[in-house]
């Protein structure tokens, strides 16, 4: 038995399906759902569960804070935040 009681084939089924909406509502492919995650400051439960379902299917994955207009501001923002001294 998984997480709450639940089956890993069912914990993936679930993941799964939270992935196939995602895809659905964003109207990505359902592999550009699995790469890349948008995520918002702070996430929204949608993006919590996209996030729980990525860990469940174990798939390697970007995490991209929330959009900025450019690369240039993205940079200002976020490129040296999480590194390592």
């Amino acid at each position: 038995m998984g997480v709450d009681g639940l089956t890993e084939d069912t914990q993936r089924a679930a993941a799964v399906e939270v992935i196939r909406r995602e895809a659905l509502r964003s109207g990505r492919k359902v592999r550009q759902v699995l790469s890349l995650i948008r995520i918002s400051d702070p996430p929204t439960e949608a993006e919590q569960r996209l996030l729980g379902a990525i860990r469940v299917l174990r798939v390697p994955h970007a995490i991209m804070p929330h959009k900025c207009r450019t690369v240039a501001e993205w940079m200002r923002a976020y490129a040296g935040k999480g590194t390592r001294d």
